[in-house]
């Protein structure tokens, strides 16, 4: 029962990770194309949020990659990573509870 309860939290907490990853990537690509600006209070706002979030799981993962032209590739390894530790916590939770 519990540990059913801490590897639900887990995956909760993974799919919110994984939703804030692509939040991220779509605000950087609005934000390379106009679309917003960071001298609004409120997208500087969510945007140092989400970079506070994700840069300490991000920053391994850049000084292991190579650069890549100005392409940071670390967001797209960082949501491989979390799928597959998301699938791997739903097997792990279908084998405990014995189905």
């Amino acid at each position: 029962m519990l540990t059913t309860i801490i590897l639900s939290t887990i995956a909760r907490a993974i799919g919110l990770l994984r939703l804030v990853l692509i939040i991220q990537f779509l605000m950087s690509l609005a934000l390379v194309f106009n679309l917003i600006s960071t001298r609004n209070n409120i997208v500087r706002t969510i945007w140092q949020g989400i970079n506070a979030l994700l840069d300490p799981l991000l920053a391994p993962i850049r000084r292991v990659l190579p650069n890549a032209s100005g392409i940071d590739f670390s967001p797209l390894i960082l949501l491989m990573v979390l799928s597959l530790v998301g699938e791997l916590i739903g097997s792990i939770a279908v084998m405990t509870m014995g189905i």
